[in-house]
């Protein structure tokens, strides 16, 4: 077979379980923060076997941003401010210069006002990708994955929780 017909063949399935909302296997408990920001993702998707991914996607508790960056988390013996105030502001930009000051209360959409477009959307985008894929907490302690920040709509498209 060429190289072709295999990637339109792995393309075509992908597409038709996406279609179809492919069953999802039961997920494994993620939990908050250190402060007691626990969820049971476990409760809110009981019975996960029989839905389709927008149901489970519906059925998420995790909405936002805000929902995981609460409080402090402790990181190689030391406490974290893992809120997205705390983040951002202690963020060095690509330019090597600090991240404007943003206020303690800041909302995912605050940041989009913002970085909602061109190459400060890119910057964000890549940083929040590199920023959660190589974290020391957010796979190996909370158990996170692309689930815990994207969801899919109604017509089936990735979408970034928070930001409708």
């Amino acid at each position: 077979m060429s190289r072709k017909t295999v990637l339109f063949a792995i393309l075509t399935l992908v597409v038709a379980l996406v279609l179809t909302g492919c069953p999802q296997a039961k997920q494994p408990k993620r939990q908050g923060t250190d402060q007691g920001v626990e969820k049971s993702a476990d409760q809110a998707k009981e019975a996960v076997d029989n839905r389709t991914l927008v149901e489970v996607a519906k059925a998420d508790p995790f909405k936002s941003c805000e929902d995981c960056h609460k409080g402090t988390v402790e990181v190689e013996g030391k406490q974290k401010d893992i809120t997205l105030a705390g983040q951002t502001n202690a963020l060095e930009t690509s330019r090597g210069t600090k991240h404007p000051t943003v206020p303690d209360n800041i909302t995912l959409q605050g940041c989009l006002r913002c970085h909602a477009q061109g190459n400060l959307y890119e910057s964000f985008v890549l940083r929040m990708h590199k920023a959660h894929g190589n974290s020391k907490v957010f796979h190996p302690k909370y158990k996170g994955d692309c689930t815990s920040c994207h969801t899919l709509n109604e017509e089936g498209k990735v979408t970034l929780k928070g930001a409708q």
